[in-house]
């Protein structure tokens, strides 16, 4: 047999043997680094109840996992979402599945609820009731709430069904992840139920199942 092709051979015989005993994966790379898991939230609102919702039940519970929490407070709820899409908060909490689902359509975008919140719904009120100009009128939850109505004074409050109970919105892409479920998780707890029941600024409210 010539030199060279010797040669030859025993170079293939030693990458088979270093191959067969090593095994297949002896030349790969270890485990790639996973990323560290986030910590810090921001979490944006329109006026309404739910910031102090989130503040008084969800915020404990989160910052016991040790989470950092930044509020973002938004004129509109347009601007809510948007801010949701573009990544510039992590979820926002001021509508109902109605409301994303319309959103979603008209900018193409992709945000969903991972867990429903206490809501109030829409009431009518009778002019006894502070209504100087009319004699009845209806009345969307968060703005009789914050003109000073109490949802309890109402004539007839509107019996809402899950669709209209307003959600914790985030992207779909992040809607499996750990802090997404934890927050979840939190308005789901023993305390957050506690809390909102123990006040009477939110009798009247209509309560997703999980509190019933």
């Amino acid at each position: 047999m010539p030199i060279m092709t010797r040669l030859r051979f025993l170079c293939l015989l030693v990458a088979f043997t270093v191959q067969t005993f090593a095994g297949p994966g002896a030349f790969a790379q270890g485990p790639e680094k996973q990323a560290p898991e986030k910590k810090d939230l921001k979490v944006g609102f329109v006026p309404g109840p739910y910031i102090d919702e989130f503040k008084v039940g969800v915020a404990p519970e989160l910052q016991k996992k040790g989470y950092q929490i930044r509020y973002v407070e938004f004129s509109t709820g347009l601007e809510a979402n948007n801010a949701v899409f573009k990544s510039e908060i992590d979820a926002n909490v001021m509508q109902h599945t109605v409301f994303l689902n319309s959103y979603n359509e008209r900018q193409n975008t992709d945000l969903v609820g991972i867990v429903h919140v206490p809501t109030p719904p829409m009431g009518i009120y009778s002019k006894k009731h502070a209504l100087d100009d009319v004699d009845f009128a209806a009345i969307q939850g968060n703005f009789a709430i914050f003109s000073g109505l109490k949802l309890t004074n109402a004539f007839a409050l509107e019996k809402m069904t899950m669709p209209y109970i307003n959600v914790v919105a985030v992207k779909r892409g992040n809607a499996e992840t750990a802090w997404a479920k934890d927050i979840a998780a939190a308005y789901k707890s023993p305390s957050f139920k506690a809390a909102i029941l123990a006040d009477r600024f939110y009798d009247g409210f209509s309560l997703p199942d999980y509190m019933k």
